[in-house]
């Protein structure tokens, strides 16, 4: 949990440092890569990493030590625990994390029975998955009153839309993983959305669909916002609140959809670039910048349009242009990674564009429900499966178990082994392998092990072409 590398990230500022926290950083991270293993599903052995680093920096003190800052949370009894009271800004994205790493993995022991702790000097506040939703959910029958019933505040006197999403999430995900009936609490809060979250008459010129926050004082919602409220709101919505398997199918999304597709804020860069211009009013309120609001959008176009090419090609050209950079992110010497830096919100940024790019362009309008209704179901849970690979050497660029077969690909990665390369597979049946093949020719360089229930490939160098494995049990 060394948060040197991060740059400007703020921590310690009162409202840390605006929409810069670490918070947001390491969760965008987190949910870009749970999307990215939907394209491996029988192979999640780098995404479980950064999932579960990912819940490990959540959780460490720089990430929440914000709270001192706010009276209110010093005056709890509870302080500093900082899940007990409300900060769902907070909390809402631990629980989304802690979600995916577990639906990601199949692991329901490290976080779910050995947990974790809260540790502020001297303090220790211990944790596990089962803690940190009932003390979330707990709060959904305190707040809002009748305007927003069912909402969590973040600051405290702040209802966000944005932040009770993914909360409202990792109730979901968790019914689909550990088999709970979180998402019961979800019901009310729905309603409260359906009935006041659509502003009525929108500031001219915000570009704003959804009203920003239901203030607890003085008792109102705020119609201030911006579109970049909008498509964050939007980007994360789909899972919890709608009914339907296809985000469009359902009214209000469909309309915020149409509205944020249409918004008088596009703007052509003049090379082939498109992007979100905010305004001085919504960004002022919702201080997101044009490259912060325009990274939200693939991601939303990418559930609702039947092609993804009205405006996604423009945004990821206009941010290649921009702020595409070579980075040398682990000090080797060498540029082999990549961001879009600008500024403030790289971290961010990148992240948001990463969850919407590497789906395929033609859209799969249902991936983000499907990924928290049904959970560890999508990964293999309890299939064959590619356990592990010589990474970042080797690299798996896909895998699926279907129909008694595993397919997958690999390729080569940072400096490939020079002989052959181990690549271990999981879960197989009692009756073993029948056959495997590379390329469609017979391969038969593999033992049994190390472990039960699995078996070493003794794989040729890899290449940067895909090298295709279909191993039939």
């Amino acid at each position: 949990t060394d948060f040197s590398a991060w740059g400007n990230y703020s921590s310690t500022a009162p409202d840390c440092d605006s929409n810069t926290c670490l918070r947001y950083a390491i969760s965008g991270i987190a949910y870009a890569v749970a999307v990215a293993a939907l394209k491996t599903p029988a192979y999640t052995q780098v995404a479980g990493e950064i999932l579960r680093n990912s819940v490990l920096r959540m959780v460490d003190l720089p990430t929440w030590q914000y709270i001192e800052a706010f009276r209110s949370f010093r005056e709890q009894p509870t302080y500093p625990d900082p899940v007990a009271y409300k900060n769902i800004m907070y909390s809402g994205h631990l629980a989304q994390t802690l979600a995916l790493y577990e639906a990601v993995t199949g692991d329901l022991e490290s976080f779910s029975e050995a947990g974790w702790e809260f540790v502020w000097g001297d303090k220790r506040i211990h944790y596990n998955t089962s803690k940190l939703l009932s003390t979330i959910s707990a709060q959904t029958l305190v707040y809002g009153g009748h305007l927003a019933t069912g909402g969590i505040p973040c600051e405290p006197d702040s209802i966000f839309l944005i932040c009770n999403n993914f909360a409202h999430n990792a109730f979901l995900l968790s019914d689909a993983t550990r088999h709970t009936k979180y998402s019961n609490f979800s019901h009310s809060w729905r309603g409260s959305v359906l009935d006041h979250a659509r502003t009525g008459t929108p500031i001219i010129g915000t570009g704003q669909f959804f009203n920003l926050v239901y203030l607890i004082v003085p008792g109102i919602w705020d119609t201030l916002a911006s579109v970049g409220s909008d498509l964050w709101a939007l980007a994360w919505m789909t899972p919890w609140f709608s009914d339907t398997d296809i985000p469009g199918d359902d009214p209000l999304l469909s309309d915020a959809y149409a509205h944020v597709r249409g918004s008088d804020r596009w703007r052509d860069d003049g090379e082939g670039g498109q992007y979100l211009h905010g305004n001085r009013v919504g960004t002022r309120i919702f201080p997101f910048d044009d490259a912060i609001t325009t990274s939200l959008y693939p991601l939303v176009e990418k559930q609702f349009a039947v092609t993804a090419d009205e405006h996604t090609p423009g945004v990821y050209a206009w941010f290649e242009r921009r702020y595409g950079k070579l980075i040398d992110s682990d000090n080797d010497g060498e540029k082999d990674s990549y961001q879009y830096d600008c500024g403030t919100y790289t971290i961010f940024a990148t992240a948001n564009l990463l969850a919407g790019f590497v789906l395929p362009e033609e859209t799969d309008q249902g991936f983000l429900p499907r990924l928290f209704r049904r959970g560890p179901a999508l990964f293999n849970a309890t299939s064959p499966r590619v356990k592990h690979v010589a990474y970042p050497h080797v690299m798996v660029s896909s895998a699926e178990f279907v129909n008694n077969t595993l397919v997958f690909e690999i390729v080569a990665g940072d400096r490939p082994p020079l002989g052959c390369s181990p690549v271990v597979l999981s879960q197989l049946p009692p009756s073993g392998i029948r056959d495997i093949t590379v390329q469609g020719a017979p391969f038969t360089d593999w033992v049994a092990g190390p472990g039960v229930s699995e078996a070493t490939l003794h794989v040729l160098r890899p290449t940067n072409t895909s090298v295709r494995y279909v191993v039939s049990v």
